[in-house]
């Protein structure tokens, strides 16, 4: 193929790719950010009040892919180092390459009531995640297309709410006994969910009809409603291991599936834990049969959506479009100048290759009542361990049952 066509035909592709160039988050364009090589305590100033949160990343290579961005969320006055401990997140974050924020509750207590609302007198917690979020994006390269939450107890209610309230930010959630439909429900798309829950849950009963301030309804029917809510048409079941049972439900809308996993006999514990902090005689039993962690991350990886590097900007700028105050003020402030190099780069490369097509026709001329025919003819161009170990779902099924559900 002649020169000049090549030439035209580059030209026209990198039009094309113009606007995916413009939605590759700053830190992904070749920028070095440092990174925590271990867990720490950052502080800023959130609706005239200081908040702080816990910080925790794998070292960062200059033009390393952004990192996925897991929110923590502590139970119930529980310490949020204490609560990072329990999750075994430090070893998974080093292995599978994804940070983790700890969300950091008033007196340890995130803001989350009954039917998953807030209280009326409380913090504004969802206002102050999203501003923790962006602040830990000013730290380290994350991917904002690439956000999840996982909680024990408190925070699995909280993420709940945050899958309710933040849904366009918050990709999925993980709620460890306290699994919540909120009512109402205010989320804008269908959330994915993996929940775990004992039987036996001395706090949060399988059952429902726990403490009247937040726990009325039974956790199958908290799952239910979110089944429901997400669309979904299949119902299976899949034991994992002697007394745990998945519960999928599938053929959801946006294939945001909703599991639960239920522990028979387990208590108000994090499964698969290796912390030794929940007393039997207060929390149950703990059962070491699976690793929540390790499904939990496998979960969000099969609900991950679009690549890092498209997903960042776009959801970053959503939040900002979504949101008001000092937060979403120093977030445009972020956000813009990456759009606009991007876009001034792209346009630079637009002018080059015009250039050198431009040279290319003068170097052999060809009348333009020719060039016209010739290029509309031409032909086209065709442009549970210490170690975490990767968990196979199907290696452990050994009884299935499924059934499909009405519409």
């Amino acid at each position: 193929m002649p020169l000049r066509w090549v030439l035209i035909a580059a030209m026209a592709k990198v039009a094309m790719v113009v606007g995916e160039v413009a939605v590759v988050p700053e830190c992904a364009l070749g920028h070095t950010h440092s990174a925590a090589v271990d867990l720490q305590e950052l502080r800023f100033v959130h609706h005239g009040q200081q908040r702080r949160y816990l910080l925790f990343a794998p070292a960062q290579q200059t033009g390393e892919p952004p990192l996925p961005l897991v929110l923590l969320a502590p139970g119930t006055a529980m310490p949020p180092r204490r609560a990072f401990d329990i999750s075994g997140f430090r070893e998974r974050s080093r292995l599978n390459r994804f940070a983790v924020v700890v969300l950091v509750g008033e007196r340890d207590l995130l803001n989350v009531e009954l039917h998953g609302q807030a209280h009326a007198d409380g913090a504004d917690d969802v206002s102050y995640t999203q501003a923790a979020i962006h602040h830990a994006g000013q730290q380290l390269c994350t991917d904002l297309g690439q956000v999840f939450c996982a909680g024990y107890s408190r925070g699995a209610r909280f993420c709940s709410r945050l899958a309710s309230e933040l849904s366009g930010v918050v990709r999925a959630i993980a709620p460890v006994g306290g699994a919540r439909f909120p009512a109402p429900n205010n989320a804008t798309r269908p959330m994915p969910i993996v929940a775990f829950h004992g039987t036996q849950d001395p706090i949060n009963p399988y059952t429902g009809n726990g403490d009247p301030t937040y726990w009325h309804t039974s956790v199958p029917s908290a799952i239910a409603l979110w089944a429901e809510f997400n669309k979904c048409r299949h119902k299976e079941q899949h034991t994992l291991a002697s007394g745990v049972v998945m519960h999928k439900h599938t053929k959801c809308a946006d294939d945001a599936d909703v599991l639960l996993i239920t522990i028979d006999g387990g208590g108000h514990t994090w499964p698969g834990s290796k912390v030794a902090y929940f007393d039997r005689s207060v929390f149950g039993m703990t059962s070491n049969k699976i690793s929540a962690s390790d499904m939990i991350w496998k979960f969000f990886l099969d609900h991950a959506g679009a690549s890092p590097a498209r997903a960042g900007l776009v959801a970053s700028t959503e939040l900002v479009g979504a949101s008001t105050g000092p937060a979403a003020e120093a977030a445009r402030g972020a956000v813009a100048p990456a759009m606009l190099g991007s876009i001034v780069a792209g346009c630079g490369m637009v002018l080059l290759f015009a250039t050198l097509a431009a040279a290319a026709l003068r170097a052999r001329p060809v009348p333009w009542s020719l060039r016209i025919p010739r290029l509309l003819q031409s032909d086209p161009v065709d442009v549970g361990s210490d170690t975490p170990q990767a968990l196979d779902t199907t290696e452990l099924l050994s009884d299935v049952t499924s059934f499909d559900q009405a519409p």
